[in-house]
């Protein structure tokens, strides 16, 4: 069992404290939630979902954007080439996540990396 002396919680608070308050500006502006698929469809529905309380956990907006095609490969390949700045999201499906990368050469984006 760790022991702390009573002057060493303070220290010890603000510099637990001090990483949230980095995260405080995170994110900056509005955020872009990319579905791979068609609107209507079960991956759509669940994104609009996400997109009614994200705004709520995280202080900006959320656009759901669907970028359909080549078996969700458009949509990933477009989140792959974003600027990795955390602003542009994706919500994946069994085929575009687990399936593409397996069944296709080379699918445009690899999971593990991008």
């Amino acid at each position: 069992m760790i022991r702390l002396a009573r002057r060493s919680l303070p220290a010890l608070a603000a510099g637990l404290a001090a990483p949230a308050r980095a995260q405080a500006a995170f994110p900056s502006r509005p955020v872009v939630m990319i579905a791979p698929a068609a609107p209507g469809g079960p991956t759509d529905v669940a994104g609009r979902v996400l997109v009614q309380y994200m705004p709520a956990l995280i202080g900006q907006p959320v656009v759901l954007e669907n970028r359909s095609g080549a078996a969700g490969q458009i949509g990933m390949r477009h989140v792959a080439t974003a600027p990795p700045d955390g602003h542009t999201l994706v919500i994946g499906n069994t085929g575009s996540v687990g399936i593409n990368p397996s069944y296709y050469r080379d699918p445009g984006y690899d999971i593990a990396r991008d």
